[in-house]
């Protein structure tokens, strides 16, 4: 009877699975595939090489067409904001301009302003101011003109600030008294004026500091 030779063999997924080391010499052959490797004693399956006679590696085909781009991912966290670096000292201010000329044309309010050397072209309009009762305020807000009507003996109040004055035109044809608020009076050898009866009489009153002043301008005495 002939002696019959067999070679090791099984599926090509059952020896990359079992990934055993052939012995030097020892063949094995995929059943599967007709494709064998040739053991070196030390090499595992997976790592050897088809045993047989490699060709010539052919001509490579051409690239195929390049498809379409896939739509673009999620956008990822955004990374730690760095620490702010230390802030620069100031630097020095530097010289204040010479102020511009302003041009006011129409009608400007002007709250609580300082006018450096205004210069004005034409005629300042003042306000005109009724006063009524007898204990008014003498307040230079409701015009820096103020006329008078007595309709019996008055008392006014002292309103005005510091820097302020009123003209005051009294009419007094009924010869009623008025007790003033302790104003200096510069003119009128110091004493608060006699009112006249058949003509307005025109008085000055003023602020400077705390004092309050006055003078007769006319038609008192």
């Amino acid at each position: 009877m002939a002696d019959q030779i067999q070679l090791r063999r099984d599926t090509a997924a059952n020896w990359t699975s079992s990934n055993p080391i052939l012995a030097s010499g020892e063949f094995g052959l995929e059943t599967d595939t007709d494709q064998f490797k040739v053991g070196d004693g030390t090499t595992a399956w997976t790592s050897l090489g088809y045993g047989g006679i490699q060709g010539p590696q052919g001509i490579q085909g051409i690239q195929g067409i390049q498809g379409e781009t896939g739509p673009q991912g999620p956008q990822g966290d955004q990374g730690i904001q760095g620490i702010q670096g230390i802030q620069g000292e100031t630097g020095p201010q530097g010289p204040q301009g010479e102020p511009g000329e302003v041009t006011a044309d129409g009608t400007f309010t002007l709250t609580n302003k300082t006018l450096v050397d205004p210069i004005i072209t034409g005629t300042v309009v003042e306000d005109v101011f009724a006063l009524t009762g007898t204990t008014p305020a003498l307040d230079p807000s409701n015009g820096s003109i103020q006329t008078w009507t007595l309709t019996g003996a008055s008392t006014p109040t002292d309103s005005l600030s510091a820097g302020e004055a009123i003209t005051l035109i009294i009419d007094d044809g009924t010869a009623y008294e008025i007790t003033w608020p302790t104003p200096t009076w510069v003119n009128n050898a110091g004493a608060a004026p006699t009112l006249a009866t058949d003509v307005p009489t025109v008085i000055a009153l003023w602020k400077v500091g705390t004092t309050l002043y006055g003078a007769l301008v006319g038609d008192g005495s």
